[in-house]
């Protein structure tokens, strides 16, 4: 069987189960979905759905926010109940269980999950889940730019975030408390808001003490009088999971470098005490006045610091890097042993 025929039957398989079934991006782009998904949200095909942007299939945009913000967070949800509604606008409530893809650089690059009708379910129960159980609480604020970013408006809870008062920060550039190498990414962010109407993704900011802070922003161009244009956003504060995640990479990697250690450490020791071994043996043999005297004795001293450097190795215990050539960065044995 060739790999097409083998993704064609998985795709067929895939296509016969009740329950929709999807991978995304974390923009909200639709990579792949099978046929039960479609229908589940009221398209004749995958392909039609593609074109749609998923945020429009929530009821509440902020239960989209509450999803990404959790599997940053645990990288994985297990049904969860949110409300979802059809492309025609026909409400339905679905059971969500997902897993975040992390890459190479420890960012969320896709989603994979299912997604299965649940509204019989709830309306047995006579009465909606309160959405307190369904979506963690977590810290957001609203503000309002205009077109050119101009802060309009924003909420005591943002002026708060910032360490600003609500007074000094109306009027002033929202670029301005973005931290300097991310400005591009909000300027890039607010353009995409003028055109798409309605974006969401992480914005990073910094506080009044220079404190780094991520938010997840979700934004939308709103109605206004005249020919000014506005863009109301809600921001969620998710510094403490994005820093828990790296933390979490962080320590896998560190786990990672001392397995390799302890590797490395046993394979060098065998063939490092037969050397050091007949090194020994040959200087003993060796009087001051052979011509190879001193070339066996700076070979006993460099195999002594061979043995030392093994067992440095060996007693890993901390991360520590530090620069070597062309921006790369290495274990500092020194420093972490």
């Amino acid at each position: 069987m060739t790999t097409d025929d083998f993704e064609s039957d998985l795709s067929g398989i895939l296509d016969r189960i009740p329950i929709g079934v999807y991978r995304s991006s974390i923009e909200g782009k639709l990579i792949f979905g099978n046929r039960s998904l479609a229908h589940l949200f009221g398209f004749d095909s995958v392909d039609e759905m593609r074109c749609f942007p998923l945020i429009r299939l929530y009821q509440s945009k902020r239960d989209r926010g509450a999803l990404i913000s959790e599997l940053f967070s645990a990288g994985v949800v297990e049904n969860w109940t949110i409300a979802f509604q059809q492309r025609d606008g026909t409400p339905f409530w679905g059971a969500v269980t997902a897993s975040a893809l992390i890459g190479p650089d420890g960012s969320m690059d896709f989603i994979d999950g299912t997604v299965r009708d649940v509204t019989g379910e709830v309306r047995k129960k006579r009465a909606l889940p309160p959405m307190t159980r369904i979506i963690r609480p977590k810290r957001e604020f609203s503000f309002t730019l205009d077109a050119a970013g101009l802060i309009q408006d924003i909420d005591g809870e943002g002026a708060s975030f910032f360490d600003y008062d609500r007074g000094e920060m109306i009027g002033k550039p929202l670029s301005i408390y973005t931290a300097p190498k991310y400005r591009k990414l909000f300027n890039g962010f607010l353009a995409d808001v003028l055109e798409k109407n309605t974006v969401e993704g992480i914005l990073i900011f910094h506080d009044k003490q220079g404190g780094i802070r991520h938010v997840e922003v979700h934004a939308q161009a709103v109605p206004s009088e005249g020919d000014v244009e506005l863009i109301g956003a809600i921001g969620r504060d998710i510094t403490r999971t994005v820093e828990s995640q790296k933390e979490r990479l962080n320590r896998e990697r560190f786990q990672g470098v001392l397995e390799m250690a302890g590797g490395v450490v046993h394979r060098l020791n065998q063939p490092l005490t037969v050397v050091t071994n007949l090194i020994n043996e040959i200087a003993s043999d060796t009087r001051p006045e052979d011509r190879h005297f001193e070339k066996v004795r700076r070979l006993q001293e460099q195999v002594k610091k061979l043995n030392e450097i093994a067992k440095k190795i060996g007693n890993v215990r901390k991360y520590k890097a530090m620069d070597y050539v062309a921006g790369v960065r290495i274990v500092d044995i020194d420093q972490a042993s």
